[in-house]
C-alpha cells in the first residue's frame, strides 16, 4: 500500500501511513516449542480451512472506506475500490497470521496445533 500521509484528503483515522507492521517482530523471535509442521502442510490446511469474510465498503468523498465486519481492527482506505478489496485481503491475512503468532506465543511451552473446522 502505498504512504498517502501528504495527501489532503486523507482522514486521519485511517492513515496508517506510520504503520504497525513488524510492532510484534520482536516478540515472535521465539514460537511456539511444539513441532512445527512443514510449510507445504500448512499451506494445504489453509487452503481447506479458508473461510469468507465480509468486506463493508463505501465511497467516502474521494476516498473508498472499508473494514471486516468479523475482524475488529482490519480496515483499510484507498482511491478505488478495486485498490480497497486487494487492500482489506492483505491487511486480513496479516491480522489472521497476527492473531495466530499471539495465540501461540500466549501458549507456550507445550502447546500443540489442531485444525478446527466450524
Amino acid at each position: 500500500m502505498r504512504k498517502m500521509r501528504d495527501d489532503p484528503d486523507m482522514l486521519k483515522e485511517y492513515d496508517f501511513s506510520g504503520g504497525i507492521r513488524g510492532k510484534y517482530a520482536k516478540r515472535y523471535a521465539g514460537s511456539c516449542d511444539a513441532p512445527r509442521r512443514d510449510a507445504t502442510e500448512r499451506t494445504k490446511e489453509i487452503e481447506l480451512m479458508s473461510n469468507t469474510y465480509t468486506a463493508v465498503t463505501k465511497k467516502d468523498g474521494t476516498w473508498w472506506i472499508g473494514w471486516i465486519e468479523e475482524i475488529p481492527g482490519v480496515n483499510c482506505q484507498e482511491r478505488t475500490r478495486k485498490e480497497l478489496l486487494k487492500s482489506l485481503k492483505t491487511t486480513l491475512k496479516e491480522a489472521l497470521e497476527f492473531n495466530r503468532q499471539d495465540a501461540l506465543e500466549a501458549a507456550k511451552p507445550g502447546c500443540t496445533e489442531e485444525p478446527v473446522t466450524v
